[in-house]
């Protein structure tokens, strides 16, 4: 675990979803969330770890490239549709 933060108050990279940071509970093996807005200059905290975000599976990038070719197709005066619909259904 890194050091308490006491020398600053919380911003908004600090938080989570909640608008609460890591505190700790009773003695310092412990820790707790709390509302940011309850820190005080001096008082030890720690932000929040991210969000874990899973992450993305082949099928999951394939149809995000498949989604961006769609877009850039209907954006595109000049593309040659039929062949980027056949490039899409080579792909599915």
């Amino acid at each position: 675990m890194s050091e308490w933060i006491t020398d600053r108050l919380p911003n908004e990279f600090d938080l989570d979803v909640d608008g609460d940071v890591l505190t700790p509970c009773g003695d310092k093996r412990k820790i707790d969330w709390r509302q940011a807005y309850g820190i005080k200059l001096g008082d030890p905290w720690l932000p929040a770890p991210p969000i874990y975000v899973k992450p993305k599976t082949r099928e999951d990038l394939v149809q995000d490239l498949l989604d961006a070719i769609d877009k850039w197709k209907e954006t595109c005066l000049d593309v040659d549709a039929a062949s980027v619909r056949l490039a899409r259904e080579k792909l599915l």
